[in-house]
C-alpha cells in the first residue's frame, strides 16, 4: 500500500486512499457555469499537445471542467458546417460533410452547435462567421446570467483565441466572470482577468483520443526511446495515412499511434497501405514546433541516438508551461515548453535541438525515467486545489495549503496579479521551494468557491 509522507493533523503513515477521502476540493459544490467552445481552435491545441488533431466532445467538457470546479450546464460549440462557395472544392465539400457528422454528434452530447461557413484560400481552409459567433454568444450568455432564472453564474470560452477577449470583457463589465481555458498563453495576458490552463489529463478528456493509443506523456516516452536506444533488427510495420504530393511527403502511423514521416516521390499511394520502415530522425510538427514526429527511412540507421537528439535534466519550472533544463554534454541551460505536472527537477528527458538562426532552438522530446518523489507533497497526483493563506518571502510568491490537508504549498505569484488571501488555485507540482516546502505552479487563477447545484448531464456511473 502506498504512503505520502507525514501531514500535520494526520497519522505518520496515511495511504493514498485516504488522502483521497480528505482531500475534497469541491465538497461545497461544483460551480454553474455556460461553456463555449472553439472547436477549430481546441481541435489545433490538441495537435500541439499529442501531435495529431482532436475534436472535442461535450461529454469530455463536462468531464474536465469537474476538476476545476464547474458544473457545465450548457455547451455551445462553433462549427463549420456550411460554406459560401457555389462551387466549392471536393476538398471544402469532404470537410463540410465531416463538419456536418461532428455536428450531430455534438447534438446527440446536448450541446448546441453554433454554424459557421467554410472557406478556401490560397489552398488553406479558413473559417468565418465562428469567430462572431462565439463572441456574440458570450455576450448573450452574460446578459442571461444577470437574470436570476439563468441556470449558471460563469461562463467557461475553451479558446486560445485573443479576438474574442473583447466578449470577456463585455461579461466583466456586467458582474459575469468569463473564464479563458487553453493550454498555454492565457497566462501571459494582462488583461486577462480569469484562466483555466488545461493540463494534459484535462486536454485528454476535452478531445479524446482513439482508445488503442495512450497519447501525451506515455507516446513523448516512447519516442523518447526510440530516439535514443538502437534501431531494431526488424523494420517495423507503418500504415499509410495521407501523403503531401507538393511536399513529396508520405504521413504514416504505426500500431502504437506515433506519427512518422516518409519523405518520398511515388507515383501511386493508397490510404491502409503498409510498409516495412525504420525510425531515422525527430522532425517537430511543422506549424508549432511543439511535438516531435519521427523521420522514417527503408535501411536501418547506423547511430543509437538521432542527429540533434540530446540528453538533459530538468532544473525548475520558470512559469506554468515552461521548464529550465541543463544539457548533459554541454552544461548549456535551456528553456522547453512542456505539459504543466509532467516534469520534476532532477528528471532525465530527450530534447531536439536545431539551428535557427544565430541561435539553437530547443524542443522537448519527451521523459525518458520516472519523476522523482517530492517530500511534503502529500497527494498521489502532482495537480490538486490550494488556498492562498498570505503571502511569504518578499510578496514573490503566496502561501498556500492544500484544501483539507492543511499542507503548506508555496506559488509564484507571477501571474496572479488578481489573486488575493482566500482564493483558490488549481496548482501543478513543479518541485521544492529552497525552504523545503513544496513548489506549486498555478494552473488557473481565482477559482469560484462553489455555490451552485450539479446538473445531471454526466448520467449515472461517471
Amino acid at each position: 500500500m502506498s504512503t505520502q509522507p507525514p501531514l500535520d493533523g494526520l497519522p505518520p503513515t496515511v495511504a493514498a486512499e485516504d488522502i483521497a477521502a480528505i482531500y475534497q476540493p469541491f465538497a461545497k459544490g461544483l460551480t454553474r457555469c455556460a461553456v463555449v467552445v472553439d472547436t477549430r481552435n481546441m481541435h489545433g491545441q490538441a495537435r500541439r499537445v499529442f501531435g495529431r488533431g482532436l475534436r472535442p466532445s461535450a461529454h469530455g467538457i463536462r468531464l474536465a471542467l469537474r476538476e476545476y470546479g464547474f458544473d457545465a450546464v450548457e455547451v455551445y460549440a462553433g462549427v463549420a458546417t456550411k460554406t459560401m462557395a457555389t462551387s466549392p472544392s471536393d476538398r471544402v465539400r469532404a470537410a463540410v460533410e465531416d463538419n456536418k457528422r461532428y455536428a450531430v454528434e455534438l447534438a446527440r452530447e446536448d450541446a448546441v452547435v453554433l454554424a459557421g461557413h467554410l472557406a478556401e484560400r490560397g489552398g488553406e481552409m479558413e473559417e468565418k462567421q465562428v469567430d462572431v459567433l462565439l463572441a456574440l454568444k458570450v455576450a448573450d450568455l452574460a446578459d442571461r446570467a444577470r437574470q436570476l432564472s439563468a441556470p449558471f453564474e460563469c461562463i467557461v470560452v475553451l479558446s486560445e483565441d485573443m479576438d474574442l477577449m473583447p466578449s470577456y470583457e463585455f461579461g466583466n463589465q456586467r458582474g459575469v466572470p468569463v473564464y479563458a481555458a487553453a493550454f498555454d498563453t492565457i497566462h501571459t495576458r494582462d488583461d486577462q482577468r480569469k484562466w483555466l490552463i488545461l493540463d494534459e489529463v484535462s486536454l485528454r478528456r476535452i478531445c479524446p483520443p482513439p482508445a488503442h493509443i495512450a497519447l501525451g506523456a506515455p507516446m513523448r516516452s516512447l519516442i523518447a526511446r526510440i530516439a535514443t536506444t538502437p534501431a531494431p533488427v526488424q523494420a517495423p510495420v507503418w500504415k499509410v495515412e495521407t501523403w503531401n504530393h507538393a511536399k513529396r511527403e508520405i504521413i504514416l502511423s504505426n500500431s502504437k499511434g506515433i506519427t512518422g514521416i516518409l519523405k518520398e516521390r511515388r507515383n501511386s499511394i493508397r490510404v491502409n497501405e503498409r510498409h516495412f520502415l525504420y525510425a531515422t530522425g525527430i522532425e517537430m510538427e511543422p506549424k508549432s514546433r511543439r511535438f516531435p514526429l519521427l523521420t522514417l527511412g527503408r535501411s536501418r540507421p547506423q547511430h543509437h541516438h538521432f542527429e540533434g537528439v540530446d540528453f538533459g535534466h530538468v532544473l525548475y519550472w520558470v512559469e506554468p508551461t515552461r521548464a529550465k533544463i541543463r544539457i548533459e554534454d554541454s552544461q548549456e541551460t535551456a528553456t522547453i515548453t512542456a505539459s504543466p505536472g509532467q516534469l520534476l527537477p532532477g528528471q532525465r528527458i530527450a530534447v531536439f535541438r536545431e539551428a535557427t538562426g544565430d541561435r539553437t532552438a530547443t524542443y522537448y522530446v519527451g521523459p525518458l525515467e520516472e519523476s522523482p518523489p517530492t517530500d511534503g507533497w502529500p497527494l498521489p497526483e502532482t495537480i490538486g486545489v490550494v488556498t492562498i493563506t498570505g503571502d511569504e518571502h518578499r510578496s514573490k510568491v503566496w502561501r498556500c495549503a492544500v484544501d483539507g490537508l492543511d499542507t503548506p504549498v508555496l506559488v509564484p505569484k507571477e501571474h496572479l496579479k488578481h489573486a488575493t488571501v482566500g482564493d483558490r488555485l488549481r496548482v501543478a507540482l513543479a518541485g521544492q521551494f529552497p525552504t523545503g516546502e513544496p513548489l506549486g505552479q498555478p494552473l488557473t487563477c481565482c477559482l469560484p468557491h462553489g455555490r451552485g447545484e450539479e446538473s445531471d448531464k454526466l448520467g449515472a456511473g461517471t
